[in-house]
């Protein structure tokens, strides 16, 4: 008996991207982590677990966008880290810099992780979001939700 072999799923385009983004509702804390989540996985390459990884520290604002700073990945186990530049993007929905700043206005100021668990409406907590959280649909991951 053999293995039937794994279909690698198409890469996301841009117009795709966009159509995931505008389902988002963008009224509640989740939506505005959820947006920024996947426009940084996606402008910049990045792993779920380099996602859930990052603090807020790692982003270096510049004039035309950002830097994010990787410290380690599955590719970097020396952890040297590397930094990825992002550009401004040309359409709002889908710029990474304004997404950052939309979420930056509503998580804790603290420092710490750059994307924190959703316990409840109107309240956050300083929990990294897991990366398993992150990998799974926005709309329908229940696994940063509190347990009943």
């Amino acid at each position: 008996m053999g293995v039937a072999p794994r279909r690698q799923a198409h890469p996301l385009t841009v117009v795709e991207l966009g159509q995931v983004v505008d389902a988002i509702d963008l009224d509640n804390f989740t939506g505005v982590r959820d947006r920024a989540i996947l426009l940084v996985g996606y402008a910049a390459a990045m792993r779920p677990g380099e996602i859930s990884a990052l603090d807020v520290d790692d982003i270096v604002r510049k004039p035309t966008g950002a830097l994010i700073r990787i410290r380690r990945s599955k590719t970097d186990q020396d952890a040297r880290g590397q930094l990825i530049g992002i550009a401004r993007g040309e359409h709002a929905g889908t710029d990474l810099i304004r997404a950052l700043d939309a979420w930056l206005k509503v998580r804790p100021r603290e420092a710490g992780p750059l994307f924190t668990r959703s316990m409840e409406p109107g309240s956050t907590a300083s929990q990294r979001r897991p990366a398993t959280a992150t990998s799974g649909p926005c709309s329908t991951n229940t696994s940063d939700r509190p347990k009943r």
